[in-house]
């Protein structure tokens, strides 16, 4: 086994997956001469998962030979049942990395700052910086991919000049354009596979690009299943049922007689321990939280993960800390419900 994931490695293959039955491959007899394994695999590189993502590999039972038959659909993004609704926000790390980006930010939220004010106004002020974010990424930062092709295409036009003229400058500025232009791409999808572990700049980009291939694969829910055993495939059919779920997992049942069993635990908390827990929480807390965070870990409904506010804790921090006091303080402060849209 261990010679034919290094033959996968070799050629550049990974794994699709499969769903139904564990196991291709039955030698038909009874008993403890049964033997099962998973002999037959779906495999693509990392060009073809760029263009067809959600490929996926389905076992099919047939009646007479031993091995199972592979369905493999070639799909680049999920079956739409409804009207999609729109991608949110997403910020980016590699916009940082844009000789533009400091100076857009700092305007967006000078633009939008009206003062430290609570939780619902730093939430709109969020969304409307998020806006402003997303406008300057399509008007100013644009497409990696589409950067790259441009900049491999003047290369090559740039080295086939060179030749004939012998001048190397240009090509040499547009080698250094195209360096920068890979580091962005490696940041974006080391993002996008959440392996923080793995630092960009080390020519990561083809695995970066095969795991953030594999989460979309992995996380994307094709259907849920009813309590009567019928499958909902909608997205407005599943949203409703994942919301009632989870209503339902964390509402209270309520409580009884909670005094008696209290009498019977011994007290473990003091006095002073018990003023250190229900103390106040400092600004110093709250930074030192935000800082242990992983920067590029499950951004909220937001679109904005731990880096955005690390990186600009400068003028978040009163905003952000004035917030969050309100949300543990005080009970009518709540956050936006979530929405399936």
């Amino acid at each position: 086994m261990a010679g034919f994931r290094d033959c996968l490695e070799h050629c550049g293959l990974s794994d699709l997956g499969y769903k139904g039955y564990d196991f291709t491959w039955n030698n038909k007899r009874e008993g403890d001469e049964n033997v099962q394994v998973r002999l037959d695999r779906g495999t693509a590189t990392a060009s073809f998962l760029d263009l067809y993502p959600l490929t996926t590999v389905e076992h099919i039972v047939t009646e007479e030979s031993d091995h199972m038959a592979l369905l493999v659909r070639v799909q680049d993004e999920p079956p739409r049942n409804n009207l999609a609704s729109r991608r949110g926000f997403q910020f980016e790390e590699m916009w940082l990395k844009h000789e533009g980006y400091e100076e857009m930010i700092t305007t967006a939220w000078e633009n939008h700052d009206r003062g430290i004010s609570g939780l619902n106004n730093l939430w709109k002020q969020l969304r409307e910086v998020s806006a402003d974010m997303k406008k300057w990424s399509f008007e100013s930062f644009g497409s990696v991919r589409a950067e790259i092709k441009r900049l491999r295409s003047q290369l090559d036009s740039a080295r086939t000049a060179a030749k004939l003229l012998g001048t190397s400058q240009e090509v040499r500025d547009l080698e250094k354009q195209l360096h920068d232009v890979f580091e962005k791409e490696e940041i974006m999808y080391r993002q996008r596979s959440r392996q923080e572990w793995l630092k960009a700049g080390d020519k990561n980009t083809k695995y970066f690009q095969n795991r953030a291939s594999h989460r979309r694969r992995k996380k994307t829910v094709r259907h849920l299943r009813r309590d009567d055993g019928s499958l909902c495939n909608t997205n407005e059919g599943m949203c409703s049922m994942a919301l009632a779920f989870y209503n339902n997992l964390y509402a209270s049942e309520g409580s009884s007689n909670g005094e008696l069993v209290l009498n019977l635990m011994d007290e473990l908390v003091t006095e002073d321990m018990n003023r250190a827990l229900t103390a106040e929480i400092s600004d110093n807390e709250i930074t030192e939280a935000l800082f242990q965070m992983g920067p590029t870990k499950a951004p909220g409904p937001d679109g904005l993960p731990a880096l955005f506010y690390q990186r600009h804790w400068s003028f978040l921090k009163a905003h952000v800390c004035k917030a969050l006091f309100a949300v543990i303080m005080s009970s009518p402060y709540m956050w936006p419900q979530p929405s399936c849209s």
